[in-house]
């Protein structure tokens, strides 16, 4: 089996004793069409929605390949199940997401 990375980041498996099980690498790049649009205001703050098309770069399904994508992309392809996401985020003393400790499905 083959894990592809398409996020814009490294992403860091880690276990309970803080060590890196894992690490991928970005190698494509994969991300859901937007168009943000300003709507109005609120005491001349601007006020704006974005609104989400279709995801852009991912291959085809290939058998026994998975591919880690963002939270966005996954929602956007509920019937793929070759898709993964970082799971449970693990961070340092000052709070910065440093890896996590599985992929989620």
């Amino acid at each position: 089996m083959k894990i592809i990375n398409t996020t814009p980041h490294e992403i860091t498996i880690i276990n309970d004793e803080m060590e890196t099980v894992a690490t991928f690498a970005p190698e494509i790049s994969v991300r859901v069409a937007s168009v943000t649009k300003i709507i109005g205001n609120i005491q001349g703050i601007p006020l704006d929605t974005t609104f989400f098309g279709e995801v852009e770069g991912l291959p085809e399904y290939q058998e026994g390949v998975y591919y880690i994508v963002s939270r966005l992309v996954k929602s956007a392809l509920p019937d793929r199940k070759d898709l993964l996401c970082p799971g449970q985020q693990v961070r340092n003393e000052n709070g910065q997401v440093v890896g996590c400790k599985s992929l989620s499905i």
